[in-house]
């Protein structure tokens, strides 16, 4: 710098230091002489800088235009600061209205952090208060659950408990029932083997004083199958199942072989083909009184007289025209060129379709 520059502060110049210059009475400040910063000489604070000079010739307010004015000293004020001495604070000059709007906003900002953080802990606390029964019932409802879910699982353990036991029971049941099954077609196939000698006479009219030998013997002639007292082990009649039925008491027959059983029955199949307008009755065999036809059969066990019976109701309903009994077994056929379908049990009745 040049020694011509006006200096308003001192007269010493060093080479490439800076300083600051008031537009107006155009004399140039020393940043050490006038005590600011380099941080501080931004474009904008420049710009509006006033050199004291200016500054402390104004007129101030509540203060008599007589009173002198305090000039700045010409010498620069090189001196240190005491040791312990408080910092040397920016005169009130160098402040603009940008640094007091910074400052007012970072003490509002302050300010308003603190009621904001004052205010959220009143908030809170309040929450908390209001809250803290709803908090305590949620507690106890979730024991409550928590006690109910146990429960429930108690139930569930005891349901699949049960469930195996049904289950083991339904087993257990199922296989009695076959068992029950298998035992009864046993004693079925047991009875009726011990009537594998036996025929049974349907619809003999009954005299007090009758000879039941007599008439089967008499029945042998008439059918061309001859028989002797010697072959017939036993002869009686039996009780009618339904007592309320006019129906005479069948008689049963128990011959000495199954071989002679089945050729009677042979015999009076043959016979009532060959006389099929008269048929085997009372009348061909000597017995006075209403003429009625008489029926031979084998002698079936209880349980396949029932089976014999719903067999024919159900052949009658379905225009089956044959239902016939072989060595205790019972057949159907619906006409002379379908094949025959036998009848083992109840569930064999829905094959006659």
């Amino acid at each position: 710098m040049s020694s011509g520059v006006a200096w308003g502060c001192c007269s010493e110049v060093g080479d490439g230091e800076k300083f600051l210059a008031y537009s107006r009475c155009k004399e140039k400040y020393h940043l050490s002489c006038v005590g600011v910063d380099e941080n501080f000489c931004t474009p904008k604070r420049c710009a509006s800088w006033k050199c004291p000079t200016c500054v402390s010739s104004l007129p101030r307010k509540g203060i008599d235009e007589n009173t002198p004015i305090r000039n700045v000293p010409a010498s620069r004020c090189n001196k240190r600061p005491a040791i312990n001495s408080p910092p040397e604070i920016m005169r009130t000059d160098s402040i603009t209205r940008d640094d007091i709007s910074d400052i007012v906003q970072s003490i509002m900002q302050r300010k308003f952090d603190e009621m904001l953080s004052k205010l959220n802990s009143t908030l809170l606390a309040a929450l908390n208060e209001k809250l803290k029964p709803i908090q305590n019932e949620m507690l106890d409802m979730i024991k409550s659950m928590e006690h109910m879910s146990e429960q429930f699982e108690d139930v569930l353990r005891e349901q699949k408990s049960t469930q195996d036991s049904l289950m083991e029971l339904k087993t257990e049941n199922k296989y009695l029932k076959s068992t029950v099954a298998d035992l009864t077609g046993r004693i079925c196939q047991l009875e009726q083997h011990s009537r594998a000698k036996n025929i049974e006479i349907q619809c003999v009219p009954e005299k007090k004083h009758e000879n039941l030998i007599n008439i089967v013997t008499e029945i042998g002639k008439v059918v061309n199958c001859k028989l002797t007292s010697e072959q017939i082990l036993t002869c009686t009649r039996v009780a009618k199942l339904q007592r309320e039925t006019n129906r005479p008491r069948s008689i049963v027959v128990e011959f000495v072989s199954p071989r002679l059983r089945d050729g009677m029955l042979a015999a009076v199949i043959k016979y009532n083909k060959a006389n099929s307008d008269d048929k085997l009755n009372s009348e061909r065999i000597g017995i006075s009184g209403v003429k009625t036809q008489i029926y031979v059969a084998e002698h079936l066990s209880p349980a396949n007289k029932m089976l014999h019976a719903a067999a024919r109701i159900k052949a009658k309903q379905m225009n089956y025209r044959f239902t016939w009994v072989r060595n205790g077994r019972i057949f159907v056929r619906k006409d002379e060129e379908s094949s025959f379908i036998w009848i083992k049990d109840n569930s064999s009745l829905d094959k006659i379709i």
